[in-house]
């Protein structure tokens, strides 16, 4: 297949540009005067007049849970509710609609500090909700879940409650159960779920590519697989059938694993499977300690609004060093989900015992409560960051309340680490945020949540500038899967991933950012997303 690209505004680097790209079998192979030179030999329907629009390469998610965004879809949506009342009424709403053939109710996406009551709910609401199907309600991290009295009688939790190592599950002031479970006792409910089969693991993959090809993300490194979970398999199944079938996205695996048993299990196996150009296997995924808006980021001090607390540190010190040595004596990369400080500290420590350079691109996720010593351990031991800029919507509000001013002031420090030399890709978490990439850039340049609040940014002094948002989210991501000579730029040898969009992104004022829509994606030289056709169907 061949096809000329023309008359476009293209970006290949900073403050570097091109009219032109000439593409044939899924790759670039010239651009600007070379790329022209095709054309005299070529059909009307081989080239494309981009008039005058902004070309930029296929977004690259670097992490994310792209078949939960998808299982999203198809839950209860809970994002944006403002109270249990409108929660409770929404999920009335659900049931009446698709309740018939319901195992368990599951929704996602709440958010306490956006609610009325200013509280979690509790297993007395949701009972509201129905007493006899069992409920599950995740918050919008992940980190935290609420259930009501009929999955509890189902749990069959004995008494006293077990100790769960790396979790938690609150109880009323009679000690028993509220509803709520807390980081690694989420995974108790895993029993109250319906059991997953391939064809509907696929459907909800594809739907999640429909939504994302639309944002113009050609590429994403994804997190669902998590080893010893029942659905872990049918999951990893649909992939490969997706991969197959008629590939649209490239799928770059982030595997989860528990413990040692886990992953010496798969190793024995073989870590990587069915490797493809739309599907690869990389890097060993782990959990430091939880999220911000729970109260389960592990903190060196208490929290500010909440003494009692530091977080929930979820895998010991021993733990951590025994898994980062596994992965490394076996060549394969890792990243560590770490939100707070005090769970940074114990992961560096980790680390810094562990390896002696960083040939297999180890790194962290997150990276959000940091002050200037842990940002310059993590330079001097060459750690990549997974940074997520979109979370500064929700975080702005609280990260004063949750640490204090002075820490608040060193945190989500995305200028820093650039100055630092840190390599940074940005990611959105979906489902924990929507992938919308646009919307990311946009809290990375101006630091501002959606709505434009504050005025003048927050804590401006860590924005970082357009191209350094862009790069951030194509050629730094396929470098954290070691693709960044052949992904994430619009130059003569890499795959034609690319972005048409509707609005010239480097040059409409920084509010209108978060607005730019997506024209056409085009993945390994296919267009992929057309928003003409799309808007006619």
């Amino acid at each position: 297949m061949k096809l000329l690209l023309k008359k476009g505004k293209i970006y290949q680097e900073r403050n570097v540009f091109t009219d032109a790209l000439y593409i044939e079998n899924g790759y670039i192979l010239s651009a600007g005067r070379n790329a022209l030179l095709h054309e005299p030999a070529l059909s009307p329907s081989e080239i494309m007049d981009l008039e005058g629009k902004t070309v930029v390469p296929g977004f690259n998610d670097a992490h994310l849970h792209f078949y939960q965004a998808g299982l999203a879809l198809s839950t209860v949506n809970l994002y944006g509710s403002t109270s249990i009342e409108e929660m409770i009424r929404r999920s009335i709403s659900f049931l009446e609609n698709h309740g018939e053939t319901l195992k368990t109710l599951s929704g996602r996406g709440f958010n306490q500090d956006y609610f009325e009551e200013k509280r979690l709910p509790l297993r007395s609401d949701l009972d509201r909700i129905s007493e006899t199907i069992p409920i599950v309600f995740t918050r919008t991290c992940s980190h935290l879940a609420v259930v009501n009295s009929a999955a509890l009688k189902k749990l069959d939790l004995s008494m006293p409650l077990p100790h769960i190592e790396g979790g938690q599950i609150d109880v009323d002031t009679d000690g028993a159960p509220n509803g709520i479970f807390r980081e690694n006792a989420i995974r108790l409910l895993d029993v109250l779920y319906e059991e997953e089969s391939v064809d509907s693991a696929l459907h909800h993959i594809r739907a999640a590519a429909e939504k994302a090809l639309s944002y113009g993300l050609t590429s994403v490194q994804v997190n669902d697989i998590w080893l010893e979970n029942p659905e872990s398999e049918v999951v990893e199944e649909a992939y490969r059938r997706f991969a197959e079938e008629n590939p649209s996205i490239r799928v770059y695996h982030q595997v989860y694993a528990k413990d040692l048993p886990a992953l010496e299990k798969r190793l024995k196996s073989g870590f990587d499977r069915s490797e493809s150009p739309f599907l690869r296997y990389g890097l060993l995924k782990m959990f430091a300690d939880g999220s911000l808006g729970a109260r389960t980021a592990y903190l060196r001090k208490p929290y500010a609004d909440d003494p009692s607390t530091r977080g929930i540190p979820t895998m010991s010190q021993d733990l951590l060093e025994s898994m980062i040595r596994k992965a490394e004596d076996n060549g394969i990369q890792t990243a560590i989900h770490v939100i707070g400080d005090g769970a940074l500290e114990r992961v560096l420590d980790a680390y810094e015992k562990v390896i002696q350079d960083n040939r297999n691109r180890h790194g962290l996720i997150h990276v959000q409560i940091t002050d200037p010593d842990l940002l310059d351990r993590i330079r001097k031991l060459n750690l990549m960051v997974y940074a997520q800029p979109i979370f500064l919507h929700y975080d702005l509000h609280i990260v004063e309340d949750r640490v204090g001013k002075t820490l608040a002031a060193t945190s989500y420090a995305f200028a820093t680490m650039e100055k630092l030399g840190i390599k940074v890709a940005y990611s959105s978490d979906a489902p924990i945020e929507n992938f919308h990439v646009m919307e990311n850039l946009h809290c990375a340049v101006n630091r501002q949540d959606l709505t434009l609040f504050p005025e003048k940014g927050y804590n401006m002094k860590e924005a970082v500038d357009r191209f350094t948002a862009l790069d951030n989210i194509t050629v730094n991501s396929a470098y954290m899967s070691h693709e960044e000579n052949r992904k994430g730029r619009l130059l003569p040898g890499y795959y034609a991933d690319l972005v048409v969009l509707k609005e010239p992104y480097f040059d409409v004022d920084k509010d209108r950012i978060k607005d730019i829509q997506v024209d056409m994606t085009m993945v390994n030289g296919q267009i992929r997303y057309d928003s003409r056709i799309d808007s006619i169907e």
